[in-house]
């Protein structure tokens, strides 16, 4: 997970994405002091010191994963390819302005 995290937070870099980071690692520092303020507090050990490290990096991983996802625009280009394909069909099979009926109830087009 760690090597992951360290290459996506490269690419977030390499886009200047500097106050995404920012707040991300903001909200990490939060989220990890805690943790370990309860492993201390409540005597919980080593185990679950490990078990904290491993959650920042799974953390990190789907954080950037995300961010990445969305500055490349990967997930709107290919809604946008799954909504024309949807229009192409559409208006060879006639059905546009008109309602797909199917089991269960018509839908507009």
């Amino acid at each position: 997970a760690h090597a992951s995290a360290v290459t996506l937070e490269g690419l977030l870099l390499v886009r200047r994405d500097m106050p995404f980071l920012c707040r991300a690692y903001a909200l990490l520092a939060v989220l990890f002091l805690g943790a370990n303020k309860l492993i201390v507090t409540h005597n919980l050990g080593l185990n679950a010191v490990w078990m904290v490290y491993v959650g920042f990096q799974w953390i990190r991983v789907a954080m950037f994963a995300t961010r990445g996802l969305e500055l490349t625009g990967v997930v709107k280009r290919r809604l946008a390819r799954l909504a024309e394909q949807a229009k192409r069909t559409a208006k060879h099979t006639g059905v546009l302005g008109g309602e797909v009926v199917a089991k269960g109830g018509a839908w507009p087009v």
